[in-house]
């Protein structure tokens, strides 16, 4: 195949993202004159906080919003209650803040280190970080700045990333875009941003980047640094092509990025309704950073229930949960553990205890944290 065959076929996805992004952009003022960061809801007491920052062509309110559906109004209207260890909490009691900065798709715009510092000091002018609980959406490109800024916070001893408690990088290139290498070639688009988000093998920025992201998250847990969600898109944009796979999304994360499987690139931060899968996913990632189970939802099973059915029922329940502990009395097991804890994912722990003895034991599971607690007894 020769080089401009080659080109002519790159052409192909990139118009398509391309012409969505024109679109998009165009119901966000189409030029530098963007609408200013800002909250959408400031509900009066609120100590929870969930910021929105768009990605690489995005727009404030363009990158949310879908058929006239607005992924913040959800929220900002969710009354439901949802437990928080002894109390209930309302997404409608959330307070919502939407982050805007200049995207083009050629000439002169700030490299993601420096939209990173801006968007660190635009936060802390705008009294972002005097929320007791901060919780970032990040879409795309917008997962790197938000990457890049906590980072930052951390290396300047910002007492703010303290209130950050989790993180959702939503169809973020951490190891880049086969997308930026095609439009590359293409030559007509050409911004430090998009160069930026090259494919990993040959972009040193994103190399050091994931280096000094993974330090961040596994020295976090003792620091009481944020929580960690990764999620990516499971249908293509356009002639077959993801802007985000599964490999590109993945980084430090508290699990296995999560597909979000009926949606594109631009679908995952676009939920038609509460029951679409990324407000599903989005809001129960927030809630387990809280230590949240949904008020309703029985976690204790019934007597007579084995150890695998009582795992495999929590997983459909959430099937993105990180973590489980169970302890058990020895002897319970084909493959017997001393009484304690046993620590891991579902498959994990599924394996590591074995095939089950056709004997059965009681349950009963309570939520802590962003852990399930089984205890058995015969």
């Amino acid at each position: 195949m020769n080089g401009k065959r080659i080109v002519w076929l790159a052409a192909l996805p990139v118009a398509a993202f391309l012409a969505y992004g024109l679109v998009q952009r165009s119901r966000d003022g189409g030029s530098r004159e963007l609408p200013p960061s800002s909250y959408q809801y400031q509900p009066s007491g609120a100590t929870d906080l969930i910021v929105f920052v768009h990605g690489i062509w995005g727009g404030r309110d363009s990158t949310w919003i879908a058929n006239g559906t607005d992924f913040r109004v959800l929220l900002a209207t969710d009354t439901a209650p949802y437990k928080v260890g002894d109390s209930s909490v309302t997404f409608s009691r959330f307070a919502i803040f939407s982050a805007s900065y200049y995207s083009p798709k050629s000439g002169t715009a700030l490299t993601i280190p420096d939209l990173a510092s801006r968007l660190e000091t635009q936060l802390a002018s705008k009294g972002v970080f005097d929320y007791s609980r901060i919780h970032f959406i990040a879409h795309s490109m917008g997962g790197v700045v938000v990457k890049e800024m906590l980072m930052n916070m951390k290396a300047g001893n910002n007492a703010g990333l303290t209130h950050v408690r989790s993180v959702l990088l939503i169809a973020t290139p951490a190891g880049g875009s086969q997308l930026a290498e095609y439009a590359s070639r293409l030559r007509v688009f050409s911004t430090d941003q998009l160069n930026a988000l090259r494919p990993l093998l040959q972009n040193t920025f994103l190399q050091a980047e994931d280096i000094e992201w993974t330090k961040f998250v596994r020295s976090g847990r003792d620091a009481g640094l944020p929580r960690v969600y990764c999620a990516f898109e499971g249908r293509p944009v356009a002639f077959g092509f993801f802007v985000v796979d599964k490999e590109q999304a993945r980084t430090a994360c508290d699990d296995e990025p999560y597909a979000l499987e009926t949606k594109d690139h631009f679908g995952t931060v676009k939920p038609t309704a509460r029951d679409d899968d990324p407000y599903d996913w989005v809001t129960h990632r927030v809630l387990a950073a809280l230590g949240a189970g949904p008020v309703g939802l029985s976690l204790a099973l019934a007597a007579g229930q084995s150890l695998e059915s009582a795992i495999r029922f929590i997983a459909q329940q959430d099937q993105a949960v990180a973590r489980f502990d169970a302890t058990c009395s020895a002897g319970l097991l084909s493959r017997p553990i001393s009484a304690g804890q046993l620590k891991g994912t579902v498959p994990e722990i599924i394996q590591a205890v074995g095939s089950l003895q056709s004997r059965k034991v009681h349950l009963s599971t309570k939520h802590e944290g962003a852990t399930y607690v089984i205890t058995c007894g015969a």
